[in-house]
């Protein structure tokens, strides 16, 4: 009986150790889990910014196209009413023709 009560003993001591050993485990993998969800939500809160800003600059972009298309249009339209308004004048030359060789 005294064997069987120090093998039972022994295995208890045993299971105890491998108990306190998960527990400690446990706690580390919740730790660890508790960690990368934070950091899963930090990182998808990061995205969610950077797609915001992203956004805003492509509008800015188009913005800017659209801008400068009209800014081109309105000095096409300048110069095509420009050449239909203005005038060419031709005035007759003021300097006298020299001959050559004179003497």
């Amino acid at each position: 009986q005294k064997q069987e009560i120090n093998g039972l003993r022994h295995n208890l001591n045993k299971v105890q150790k491998n108990f306190v050993k998960l527990q400690h485990d446990y706690a580390e993998e919740k730790l660890m889990n508790e960690q990368l969800r934070q950091n899963q939500n930090d990182l998808i809160s990061q995205m969610k910014k950077k797609d915001k800003e992203n956004e805003d600059l492509q509008e800015q972009v188009r913005d800017l196209l659209i801008h400068f298309r009209s800014e081109t249009e309105l000095m096409n339209l300048q110069m095509a009413d420009e050449l239909e308004t203005s005038q060419i004048v031709v005035r007759p030359s003021l300097n006298k023709t020299r001959r050559r060789n004179e003497k």
